[in-house]
């Protein structure tokens, strides 16, 4: 939809001093703040190539971070979002990491276009109604897999005894709008280990 570009730059711009990130990723920081920045417009980057067809390894993701980013931050999470949503998976989204060539380890996400796929829709009880269904239904696993990847980074970090992230813990329950930047969302809740 028409939407989905400026609205994911409108929630990612959000993020940075909200109490949804605040009030939950600091508590798994070790006593480190959280701060958060959007990449302006001229450092996203369109790959027109075709998008895969089928599920995607991890190395094909870091991979194609690596074509667009060769020289990538290790302070950063990279978004790889497609255009399709690939044939017989049974997720929304996935976070990951992975090695640079020159040693630096990268996080990043990918973000298949889960536009009309049943089962990655929250619905819209709380978020701003305008909002095309695809926006709404992206934005809510973009926050789920960037809260993971936060205090997860490497699969190292926070998950509990069964392996389940902060987000999983949470996944699929909603309770009232989280507002960022003015713009008011239905997300996710997020696990509070407090």
């Amino acid at each position: 939809s028409s939407d989905v570009k400026s609205g994911v730059a409108t929630f990612f711009g959000g993020l940075n001093n909200s109490r949804f990130l605040n009030d939950v990723a600091t508590q798994y920081m070790r006593g480190s703040s959280v701060s958060t920045g959007f990449a302006s417009s001229g450092n996203n980057v369109q790959d027109t190539s075709s998008p895969p067809k089928s599920n995607p390894s991890t190395n094909s993701i870091l991979n194609e971070v690596l074509k667009e980013y060769p020289n990538p931050s290790a302070t950063a999470i990279y978004f790889v979002f497609t255009s399709n949503f690939p044939r017989g998976v049974n997720y929304c989204a996935w976070h990951s990491w992975g090695t640079a060539p020159n040693g630096t380890k990268i996080q990043f996400a990918y973000m298949p276009n889960t536009g009309g796929v049943r089962g990655c829709d929250p619905g819209n009880t709380y978020g701003t109604p305008t909002d095309s269904q695809d926006l709404r239904s992206l934005v809510n696993v973009v926050s789920h897999e960037y809260m993971e990847t936060l205090t997860d980074a490497q699969g190292s970090a926070w998950y509990d005894a069964g392996g389940s992230e902060i987000g999983d813990k949470c996944a699929w329950q909603f309770r009232g709008p989280v507002v960022l930047g003015g713009h008011a969302w239905q997300l996710q809740q997020e696990w509070s280990n407090q």
